[in-house]
């Protein structure tokens, strides 16, 4: 995975320097929200979705809003967490993905979302403690 953590913070690193970036944060994070819509997705490539969300949140709270924007993606990334298989790696990686959205998400967005996000944070700490 780091040559994909590399080539997404490289991607994220362009699109702050250069103006006519390809993939600007307005058109790449709705594409990367329906991702996350899609419930056939494997775990693998929600995953590395989840990551590519999270640098882009690091890098503009900006984003948040366009994150938002997208009706259903809070909530599917929240069932992510609901549907986690604690057996599986990969499906563990996303879980810690998505917790990272979500705390990102808890100190960025407005009071609507948090509700939705602290009640499947807590579903996730409460039945697979660590």
């Amino acid at each position: 995975m780091d040559g994909i953590d590399g080539l997404l913070f490289f991607c994220l690193v362009i699109s702050k320097i250069i103006a006519c970036f390809s993939c600007p944060p307005r058109t790449f994070l709705p594409a990367l929200c329906r991702i996350f819509l899609d419930e056939n997705a494997p775990d693998n490539v929600l995953e590395v979705t989840a990551r590519a969300i999270t640098y882009y949140l690091d890098v503009s709270a900006e984003c948040t809003r366009r994150i938002v924007a997208v009706e259903g993606a809070v909530k599917a990334l929240c069932n992510r967490l609901v549907l986690v298989d604690m057996a599986s790696r990969t499906s563990k990686d996303l879980a810690e993905q998505c917790i990272k959205v979500s705390s990102i998400l808890f100190s960025l967005a407005c009071s609507i979302l948090i509700g939705t996000l602290f009640t499947s944070t807590l579903f996730f700490v409460y039945y697979y403690p660590f």
